[in-house]
């Protein structure tokens, strides 16, 4: 499934990126989820202990007050600095799914070589889109309009399981439920026609094959040959 989210990640003049930023929320048909499947303070914290125990250590948490409006008000993302398990910065979804009323139940995170804000708005706009529209699930793809960092030729996103961090990592315990960390792979339009062409599996063997850099924003395109 091929999902499209379209936004302004990069810094713009205030004017010009609220502008943008009310277009985008515009094209959201919101819905309002009066229920609560889980105690959603009580959600949120025991998942970010689950992220920083992973990573040991602590995260600091961001929230953008704009796209917040179309996510639950205890949803942040959580940043997650180099360490010793992972030379790399990680940016984590923290109540992307606290509140929704299905089996849908994911959170997202992607990892980066540098510090960026704009990962708090990729990952803010996932979750606003996984509540209000519909649902992400593992292997769909997301095209986000423009590069995932800089200048990168990536500009979709491939949802997978966490192969890097584990079972232990992917499988978020709570209340009964069973919540799923996935991992949003920065992939180019080329590859993500190859995954939609023959399968998901099928591109992350490429991927394990050619040893991919995933976090190198300037990595060339695979299927160039195609």
């Amino acid at each position: 499934m091929e999902i499209e989210i379209r936004a302004t990640f990069t810094e713009a003049p205030p004017d010009l990126q609220k502008r943008n930023l009310r277009a985008a929320y515009n094209s959201f048909h919101f819905i309002s989820h009066s229920m609560r499947v889980f105690n959603t303070r009580a959600y949120t914290s025991w998942l970010q202990r689950h992220y920083e125990d992973h990573f040991n250590m602590d995260g600091i948490p961001h929230t953008l007050p704009d796209i917040n409006k179309r996510l639950h008000k205890d949803f942040f993302v959580l940043e997650i600095p180099p360490n010793r398990r992972r030379n790399m910065y990680t940016y984590c979804t923290v109540g992307m799914s606290c509140d929704r009323l299905d089996d849908n139940l994911i959170e997202m995170f992607v990892y980066s070589p540098v510090r960026s804000k704009e990962l708090v708005v990729l990952m803010s706009w996932c979750a606003a889109y996984h509540r209000n529209r519909l649902a992400i699930k593992t292997n769909h793809t997301i095209n986000i309009g423009q590069p995932w960092l800089l200048d990168s030729p990536c500009d979709h996103g491939l949802v997978s399981r966490p192969h890097l961090e584990g079972e232990e990592f992917e499988f978020f315990h709570f209340e009964g439920h069973y919540v799923h960390c996935h991992w949003f792979i920065p992939i180019t339009a080329r590859e993500r026609d190859y995954r939609l062409k023959y399968g998901p599996q099928a591109l992350e063997k490429l991927f394990k094959k050619k040893q991919v850099d995933f976090l190198n924003p300037y990595r060339n395109c695979l299927i160039l040959g195609e």
